[in-house]
């Protein structure tokens, strides 16, 4: 005799919907009424479900819709998209104010605050992609000055030449 919750695996081979059990959620036809209802990915594929089941899983495909329709609809960017687009302004604001400095260096502290203020990005965040700037691949390196530690060009203008 079967119990009252059964594996997906467990619903009977038979046509008739009597004495099956709910695919999603194991349920007895003598419990909740089922019916049968074709999968998303395959017209071929029938599935036995309850009506709770059905409808929420009705109601899941139609929020999943809803949100993609508000994301297009609205202009959403996911959040990699605003990082690589804030990335590329610091980089650019990084580049701009050493090139302008009168020396070609910055100090490191006030490039990562001014840059988090510009671009609106926590310094954290600016201190981040001043890390990538300056790493070993990097075009920008660190320079320890005794007191401060200033922002530079990795390369001189003779190396381009």
């Amino acid at each position: 005799m079967r119990g009252e919750f059964q594996m997906n695996s467990d619903v009977l081979a038979n046509d008739s919907v009597d004495d099956q059990f709910c695919q999603m959620c194991g349920k007895s036809s003598t419990k909740n009424p089922l019916s049968k209802v074709t999968a998303d990915d395959s017209e071929e594929k029938e599935l036995v479900m309850c009506n709770t089941c059905i409808c929420l899983r009705n109601l899941s495909l139609l929020c999943v819709s809803e949100s993609e329709k508000i994301r297009k609809d609205t202009g959403y960017e996911t959040e990699i998209q605003i990082n690589r687009r804030k990335e590329v302004r610091f980089r650019l604001y990084a580049y701009q104010q050493i090139s302008e400095s009168e020396n070609l260096r910055v100090e490191e502290h006030d490039l990562i605050n001014s840059a988090a203020e510009k671009i609106n990005i926590s310094p954290i965040t600016a201190r981040r992609y001043l890390d990538k700037i300056c790493s070993s691949a990097g075009v920008l390196k660190r320079v320890d000055d005794g007191d401060s530690v200033y922002v530079e060009y990795s390369l001189k203008k003779e190396d381009f030449q």
